[in-house]
């Protein structure tokens, strides 16, 4: 068969495969069984990373060394290096690796985070030997590692001795793209706090906003638990004031914001799939210009459309995602093809209005939540520093 240059998709793996790789790699029978018990009942976010062979063996490696299964991806990756580093000998039990480079692990660490920072920033996911090269230069000098490196021996740390990064063709890329994201979250994380701030309104915040608003989702919720500080005060309140100025509401728990918040909400009618024959009334929600209020509420917006289409209030499960700025487009009211009410001005069934009305009320209650326990915090490290 002659190879056309085409490229080929590959099935991710399934329980199946996850469980023939273990088998096969793992010998011993108890083992085997405690790795593939814990991936059944492992979080959706661990099973959704071994998608891949490299992922998995990285998993059993991480158990052979002496660490737990992950609970959470970030659990996943925060041994990361300790695992590729070690190497498990039948006759010499676990032995440390020696790198290409010879940077020790925490250099090799630490170049590798700033790396993945700075690819972020290019927007890329695949990049040229040039670009790593270049990458790797500017990460090795803001470590102050000044020590003469042979960058061949650094790709290749990187591409074969940690196996973090494949090489495909002319091209690298992540063997999966959450190894990236979590390295940048994890550099955000450490960064000093008006640092971090800066970052994360610039640099996720804003490049959101002239994007999808889902395009960072993964970035923030590696540093949602890696540093829940920064999260909460510059991500999701930062996220929740935005929402306030847009939509001129406050999350006070009242009837004045709450009618505000109502108006939020859209009742949708999409002509074009009556025309083929589906269900076309749907819900609409205006989400502003981040993710805070799909993040805190769409379990329970969820449950709202599940209730209006037992209840044949809706025809069609679809959840409309709208942005201020995309309402505001009148064309968008005048076209053939969808029609946008907002649900007070045609819903009648009030069971609808009390689950609009409990959603309302749990938000204000997560957010002061939220700030009360940012106030604690920052109350706490007042009092650190008088106290001497």
């Amino acid at each position: 068969m002659i190879y056309d240059g085409s490229l080929i998709s590959l099935c991710p793996y399934g329980k199946k495969e996850q469980e023939g790789l273990i088998n096969k790699i793992v010998k011993d029978e108890e083992n085997k069984k405690v790795l593939i018990d814990s991936i059944s009942v492992s979080s959706f976010e661990v099973r959704e990373v071994l998608k891949t062979p490299l992922m998995v063996i990285l998993y059993v490696k991480q158990y052979e060394v002496g660490f737990s299964v992950p609970q959470h991806v970030s659990d996943f990756y925060k041994n990361i290096f300790d695992v590729v580093t070690f190497t498990h000998d039948k006759s010499k039990g676990i032995e440390k690796r020696k790198s290409f480079s010879n940077l020790n692990q925490n250099q090799l660490e630490k170049v590798f985070q700033r790396f993945c920072f700075e690819l972020f920033l290019t927007g890329k996911t695949v990049f040229d030997r040039k670009v790593f090269i270049d990458l790797l230069d500017k990460s090795l000098k803001r470590n102050f590692i000044t020590i003469e490196i042979d960058y061949l021996d650094l790709i290749n740390d990187y591409t074969r001795f940690a196996c973090l990064i494949l090489k495909d063709g002319l091209n690298y890329t992540f063997i999966h793209k959450s190894i990236m994201e979590y390295y940048v979250a994890n550099f955000i994380s450490d960064l000093p706090e008006i640092r971090a701030e800066e970052v994360i309104d610039k640099k996720i915040l804003n490049r959101n906003k002239e994007n999808s608003i889902f395009r960072d989702n993964n970035i923030v919720d590696f540093i949602s638990v890696l540093k829940p500080y920064f999260y909460n005060k510059y991500y999701f309140m930062k996220g929740i004031t935005d929402y306030e100025n847009n939509f001129n509401l406050k999350f006070l728990n009242d009837e004045e914001n709450y009618l505000k918040f109502l108006d939020c909400i859209y009742f949708m009618e999409d002509f074009k799939s009556k025309k083929k024959n589906r269900s076309g009334t749907h819900l609409g929600f205006m989400f502003g210009s981040n993710d805070i209020l799909y993040r805190l509420g769409i379990k329970k917006i969820r449950s709202i459309i599940d209730y209006s289409f037992e209840n044949k209030i809706l025809e069609s499960k679809t959840l409309f995602l709208m942005s201020k700025s995309y309402l505001e487009i009148s064309k968008f009211f005048e076209n053939d093809s969808e029609k946008a009410i907002k649900v007070k001005d045609i819903i009648k069934d009030p069971i609808f209005f009390e689950k609009c009305r409990i959603m309302w009320d749990e938000f204000c209650l997560e957010i002061d939540r939220v700030k009360n326990e940012l106030l604690e915090i920052e109350s706490s490290v007042l009092t650190d520093d008088i106290d001497f």
